[in-house]
């Protein structure tokens, strides 16, 4: 994207795989011809894997 991820503000992020450290921008996105500015996290680091399905939560996400 032509950014330098680190220059964004750094922000631990925690949940059930862990903590990991992402660097929060603002961007633009342009969807149907309108521009949107959002922020967007971007981490250095893979998420660590779970171990286990989270197929189970398919129900929760069906709404």
């Amino acid at each position: 994207m032509g950014m330098d991820v680190e220059q964004g503000e750094e922000k631990t992020f925690r949940g059930i795989a862990g903590e990991m450290i992402a660097y929060v921008h603002k961007i633009s996105l342009f969807i149907n011809g309108k521009e949107i500015e959002t922020r967007a996290a971007f981490a250095l680091s893979e998420v660590p894997n779970l171990g286990f399905s989270i197929s189970w939560m398919h129900p929760f996400f069906a709404f």
